[in-house]
C-alpha cells in the first residue's frame, strides 16, 4: 500500500499527471477507471436516455484523450474533482454533437466503462442543478473511499492478514459496544489486541485516503479542505 508521507507533496499533483497522462495510457487508464461513475452519474441525470448518456460520457472522457488537450489542462488550476465537473458541464453545453460524431464514426476509445454495473446505484428521482452537484461531490468522496479501503484490504492481504482485515473491518466505520471482546473471543486474543489492531487499521486507511486525496489537489494546502470537504459531502 502506497504510504508515503503527503507533506512531502513531491510530483504528485494533479496538473502534472495530467501533463504526462498524454504519454501513458496506463495512467489514463487508471484515473478513468477511479472517477468515472461521478462522471457519467451526473450526465445521466442530464441526458434524454441512458445511451446518450453513456455516450457523453465516452465522448468526454475521449476529448481527455486528445494529446494537445491534456498538455495545456494545467491552466485550469485546482482540484481534480472542481476541474472535472467545471470541464463536464461545458463539454455538455457545447459538444453534444462532437460526441455523437464520434460514435458515428466507431471512434470511440477502449474505456474501463462498466455502466451496467453501475447503473442501480444512480439516483432515480429528478435532481436539481445544486443537488446534482452534491450528488457528485458525494459520489466522488465514496470512489475516493472505495480506493483507500481497498489499498488497505490489499495490504493486510499481501502481509497474510485478510481474516484479521474481515473480522475487524466494520470497527472502521463504527465501533460497537462490545466488539472488541466479540472479536477477541473469536480470534483467541485480548480485547486490548484487538483494540490496537483497530486503531492501525484506522491509521493505516487515514494515510491512505490522505494520499488518494492529495493526488487529486494541486497543493498540500489544499489536502485538509478537500478532504473535510469530501467528508462533509459523504453526511448529506
Amino acid at each position: 500500500m502506497n504510504t508515503k508521507n503527503c507533506d512531502a507533496f513531491q510530483t504528485t499533483r494533479w496538473s502534472l499527471v495530467l501533463q504526462s497522462l498524454s504519454g501513458s495510457e496506463s495512467a489514463l487508464d487508471e484515473l478513468i477507471s477511479l472517477y468515472w461513475y461521478p462522471v457519467y452519474g451526473y450526465v445521466r441525470r442530464r441526458a434524454k436516455s441512458d445511451q446518450e448518456a453513456e455516450d457523453l460520457t465516452q465522448g468526454f472522457f475521449a476529448r481527455l484523450l486528445e494529446r494537445d488537450y491534456l498538455a495545456s489542462a494545467d491552466r485550469e488550476r485546482g482540484k481534480l474533482r472542481a476541474f472535472l465537473l467545471t470541464d463536464l458541464k461545458f463539454f455538455l453545453s457545447n459538444e453534444r454533437d462532437k460526441a455523437n460524431a464520434l460514435k458515428r464514426r466507431g471512434e470511440f476509445p477502449d474505456l474501463p466503462l462498466d455502466f451496467l454495473e453501475k447503473s442501480d446505484h444512480l439516483p432515480a428521482e429528478p435532481l436539481g442543478p445544486e443537488e446534482l452537484e452534491q450528488w457528485f461531490d458525494r459520489s466522488w468522496a465514496h470512489e475516493v473511499f472505495d480506493r483507500a479501503l481497498t489499498e488497505v484490504e490489499q495490504y493486510y492481504r499481501e502481509n497474510g492478514s485478510r481474516e484479521l482485515f474481515d473480522l475487524i473491518k466494520p470497527c472502521l466505520a463504527e465501533v460497537k459496544p462490545g466488539i472488541y471482546s466479540q472479536i477477541a473471543e473469536e480470534m483467541g486474543r485480548t480485547p486490548n489486541y484487538v483494540k490496537q489492531q483497530v486503531f492501525r487499521l484506522r491509521d493505516r486507511f487515514r494515510i491512505a485516503f490522505r494520499q488518494i486525496v492529495a493526488d487529486t489537489v494541486d497543493s498540500k494546502d489544499e489536502i485538509d479542505a478537500e478532504i473535510s470537504h469530501l467528508l462533509g459531502a459523504l453526511m448529506k
